[in-house]
């Protein structure tokens, strides 16, 4: 094995997907912006899926060459039930395309949003056994970027409703602005992200990196906070708010209470302010259960709403409905019939605002019960791990997330899910390789 050889091509495989990382936050900007004055936006919104093709002989190669490596990847369950799991939605996307259950638009879109995340798990996880390069500098790669995504998203609480329109948001690509069943007076921020959800969902992986593992200068990291949870407030995304309390609290219980160094009155005492503020919340949700404003932000109903139908209302008719078609069909009906994908599709869009619901419809029983295996496998592995703070993280905010995929298509967000699934594929490599590159 040339080893001037391999260092070059590890090389190469970490600034492309360094470059990947550090742009998916303003991706949905940059591409909308960028076709709204060349045309072709699918094009360009699936630059990053073709950059990983293009790099994954290289990726394969370096999976090979290391015999220890090879070995492992060969026996590993979590491997192999990704790679079935691949298997399953290509076997059943071709069998629903020739049924006519999807048109080819429709297939190639789902292909993408189901099996990209796990492709740049599989290749990070390869590339770590090289390198330590993500694994020390994890929090640089997210927190960055984050910082002009939180300020751009707060920046739009003072600009023009219609401001992003400058930019080609409209109907035909990303809504210039999104609001609460119609109510402007309650504008969500969405930054430069997709919406208001994912920017939500976006910041529960940035939130508690700020708040625990970001600098030790305490007045930065409180300040940075502060804006951080602003910004996540003007979401009103109700399961970002729920998927950032249990990542945060899941975190914040294990640094203070499952710490060995911690004293047992300092545990009691956390006890104490942890179930003061649950009754805080509690009290406060039954005081102000009439209050308008409170309605509005946290339960999205209003009298003075312009919609014909509450969000509330909407959602749960979706779930109930897709929640009955996937049972019709445990067998599944291929790969874009549900799901973001499902726009492409002749046959009228499907959205059980649940993602494994979607799963479940596409590649059935089977399909959805080797997903949510991987998602076991993985989340299992990271909590063996929770010593490291990358592994501590991606644990406490996978427990979070898949609280927001049971309401919206949240790893269909390539945003989300690519950051996430990259850095799990961190978390989780097995290092195998002893002299590893560090440039």
């Amino acid at each position: 094995m040339n080893k001037t050889l391999t260092l070059r091509l590890v090389n190469i495989v970490q600034v492309v997907i360094l470059a990947i990382l550090l742009i998916l936050p303003f991706h949905e900007f940059l591409t909308t912006w960028l076709a709204s004055n060349f045309g072709h936006i699918d094009l360009f919104r699936i630059w990053k899926e073709v950059v990983l093709i293009i790099i994954s002989p290289i990726v394969i190669y370096l999976a090979l060459i290391n015999q220890k490596l090879r070995s492992w990847l060969i026996r590993d369950k979590l491997v192999l039930l990704i790679l079935f799991f691949s298997l399953i939605v290509v076997v059943l996307g071709v069998v629903g395309y020739h049924m006519h259950h999807v048109n080819a638009s429709a297939l190639e879109a789902g292909l993408i949003i189901d099996l990209r995340f796990l492709l740049i798990f599989l290749f990070t996880l390869t590339i770590t056994n090289y390198s330590d390069f993500f694994k020390k500098n994890w929090r640089q790669i997210l927190i960055f970027p984050a910082v002009l995504v939180i300020l751009f998203g707060l920046a739009q609480l003072f600009l023009p409703l219609n401001f992003l329109t400058h930019f080609g948001y409209g109907p035909h690509t990303i809504p210039a602005y999104q609001t609460i069943d119609q109510q402007r007076t309650f504008h969500r921020i969405q930054s430069t992200l997709r919406g208001a959800n994912p920017l939500g969902a976006y910041l529960i992986l940035i939130i508690p990196i700020v708040m625990f593992f970001s600098t030790k200068r305490r007045l930065i990291r409180i300040g940075t906070s502060l804006l951080s949870l602003i910004a996540i407030f003007f979401t009103y995304s109700r399961s970002a708010y729920v998927g950032l309390l249990i990542t945060v609290g899941i975190i914040f219980y294990y640094l203070k209470f499952d710490n060995p160094k911690v004293k047992n009155e300092t545990k009691k005492a956390l006890y104490y302010i942890f179930a003061g503020i649950i009754l805080l919340v509690l009290a406060l949700g039954v005081a102000l259960r009439n209050n308008t404003t409170f309605d509005n932000v946290f339960l999205h109903t209003s009298k003075n709403s312009h919609s014909h139908s509450s969000s509330n209302t909407v959602r749960f008719s979706d779930l109930r409905s897709n929640t009955t078609n996937f049972i019709k069909h445990p067998l599944g009906q291929g790969v874009g019939i549900a799901g973001p994908a499902s726009v492409h599709n002749n046959h009228p869009a499907m959205f059980a605002e649940n993602f494994y619901i979607q799963i479940g419809q596409e590649t059935g029983v089977l399909g959805l019960i080797v997903f949510l295996s991987i998602n076991i496998i993985v989340g299992y592995r990271l909590y063996l791990r929770r010593d490291d703070p990358l592994s501590l993280f991606l644990f406490a905010s996978l427990i979070g997330l898949t609280v927001v995929n049971m309401v919206s298509h949240a790893w269909a967000d390539d945003t989300l899910s690519l950051l996430w699934w990259a850095f799990a594929g961190v978390a989780l490599s097995p290092k195998l390789t002893k002299s590893q590159a560090t440039k």
